[in-house]
């Protein structure tokens, strides 16, 4: 990866004339490899910056603006996304794209330092990494400039936008009480440890606690906690639906599909459900690595997401 423009690079750079333009420029080939340079003239990286930015010009606070655009000439489109930098935005937007059989051509990420009014109208974009100490009344947003493959079918443009606002949403949810559902497998193994299960031997407990922290400890992604009560006299499993409000206020089943790889979740107990709440068995977890895959991708280094 590049690390920074070439002289060549560098004397084109200074000869765009507008500095709001200049600067977004900047970052967009800051990680770009020579070999997407190449492929994508600097006048057209100069020009999708200058629409990015025409389109980042009003951001309410707390929405996500989305926005697909035509192949033109091309038989490409983009898709420009501006939303609050948070962790899980890249892996999960191109998740989604990919779910949706588009390929991606390039991916652009610049973690942007900006200042907007009370309404949400961008007053400009500062010259420093969203890392570094910011000025006060600024915000961390993510820009993305993503490069597809071209779906002809009839709203599809609209379909897809409208697929990736609903991600955007369960990214911003799952991170808004992901550090609540952390401090809560905290507190469980806590519990566990203080007070032990009955029938189980001591060596399991220890493990059961480890895994958990070992999970709180930033290798898991937490989407969602809920806590069940077991009714002893119908031997069933209820929901604690005050739990299930604390801990994911959202009630949106997709969250954990769209953050995330997609996994199957059941949507009801089975007939064997009580005998296994209430045996003292312990459950196995075995760690389970997917394929990866390859991506071009131009993004500010991140946090890599782990499900």
């Amino acid at each position: 990866m590049a690390t920074g423009p070439n002289e060549a690079i560098q004397g084109y750079l200074a000869a765009i004339a507008d500095p709001q333009v200049r600067l977004l420029t900047t970052r967009f080939v800051r990680y770009l490899a020579e070999e997407d340079i190449s492929s994508h003239p600097l006048a057209d990286l100069a020009r999708h910056a200058a629409d990015l930015i025409d389109f980042a010009r009003l951001r309410p606070a707390g929405e996500a603006l989305v926005r697909t655009s035509g192949a033109n000439d091309s038989s490409d489109s983009a898709l420009q996304v501006v939303t609050d930098d948070m962790p899980f935005l890249v892996d999960s937007v191109t998740n989604a794209l990919g779910v949706a059989g588009l390929a991606l051509h390039l991916v652009v990420h610049p973690q942007l330092v900006v200042r907007r009014d009370a309404d949400g109208r961008l007053l400009e974009i500062l010259d420093i990494d969203v890392d570094d100490v910011r000025p006060e009344g600024t915000l961390a947003e993510s820009w993305m400039w993503i490069e597809i493959e071209h779906d002809y079918s009839e709203g599809s443009a609209a379909a897809l936008a409208e697929g990736i606002s609903a991600v955007l949403l369960d990214v911003r949810l799952a991170v808004r009480d992901w550090s609540s559902m952390r401090s809560r497998a905290l507190v469980i193994a806590e519990e566990i440890s203080a007070h032990q299960p009955p029938g189980l031997p001591q060596e399991m407990v220890d493990e059961g606690v480890d895994l958990l922290r070992w999970l709180a400890d930033d290798n898991l992604t937490f989407l969602g906690h809920r806590e069940y009560s077991l009714e002893q006299l119908g031997r069933s499993t209820v929901p604690v639906s005050a739990s299930s409000a604390r801990r994911r206020r959202s009630h949106r089943p997709q969250v954990s599909r769209r953050v995330s790889r997609p996994c199957r979740r059941p949507s009801v107990h089975s007939h064997a459900s009580p005998n296994f709440w209430c045996s003292a068995r312990p459950i196995l977890v075995r760690p389970f690595t997917a394929p990866s895959t390859s991506t071009t991708s131009a993004s500010s280094p991140s946090t890599p997401t782990v499900a």
